[in-house]
């Protein structure tokens, strides 16, 4: 049997076919897209998320959330590659040779994970965000995770974070510590959370060119999170 892998993107930038990262448009589109490639062609669609383009932080992941529901919201769409720590060259495209690899490594695992079936190289996903008290969050996870960067240098503490709850944000600047056992992180904040706060990882160019979370045995990031709320 022949299969064929079409990867999705968009852009931001304004132009008559850009949905500018409207959530609904965008959404409504791909969903759309998804299923006509797949009337077409009569295989999988594996649906890649952009990376941070030089725009609003809003307008970037309220595309790569709409890619991310993809994946399971359209029965043909599939996991494409998750590069939102990869840092461009030049803040948008894959340039040096060590980031353009990375990319493709990336591409290689979701096409095994997505059309192979290979379990092992699928992003980590988060099973559970609790917060234990006023200053710390516990993260379960779906695998066991260590901390590096996109090109495999160790950290001591993993990056990415936002809790927000309305106009209130902590970021990575409020992150004293990360403690990382097996497949649950332990996040130690030096502020207490805000009173509603839901857990970002990897939104706008938060991740980018950082230590963060990853799968200990391929070093895939885990994937992106959007507003979970802390149990």
């Amino acid at each position: 049997m022949r299969r064929t892998t079409i990867a999705m993107n968009d852009i931001t930038h304004h132009n008559t076919l850009s949905t500018l990262g409207d959530f609904a448009a965008y959404h409504e589109n791909l969903l759309a897209a998804v299923g006509d490639f797949h009337e077409d062609l009569h295989c999988p669609v594996l649906v890649g998320q952009i990376t941070n383009l030089p725009s609003d932080r809003n307008r970037n992941d309220n595309v790569r959330r709409a890619q991310q529901l993809a994946w399971t919201e359209s029965p043909y769409a599939r996991p494409g590659a998750v590069v939102y720590d990869i840092f461009p060259t030049d803040g948008v495209h894959y340039r040096d040779e060590a980031n353009m690899r990375a990319f493709a490594e990336r591409w290689a695992h979701a096409i095994r994970a997505s059309v192979c079936g290979a379990a092992a190289s699928e992003n980590p996903k988060l099973e559970r965000a609790a917060a234990v008290d006023a200053t710390t969050v516990r993260l379960t996870f779906d695998r066991n995770l260590k901390i590096e960067t996109w090109d495999g240098k160790p950290g001591a503490k993993a990056l990415g974070f936002s809790f927000r709850d309305g106009g209130v944000a902590l970021t990575d600047a409020d992150v004293v510590s990360t403690l990382v056992s097996g497949p649950q992180v332990t996040v130690t904040l030096r502020t207490p959370l805000p009173a509603a706060a839901r857990l970002f990882y990897g939104s706008g160019a938060d991740g980018q060119g950082k230590a963060t979370l990853r799968d200990a045995a391929t070093g895939l990031p885990v994937r992106m999170i959007f507003a979970e709320p802390l149990r």
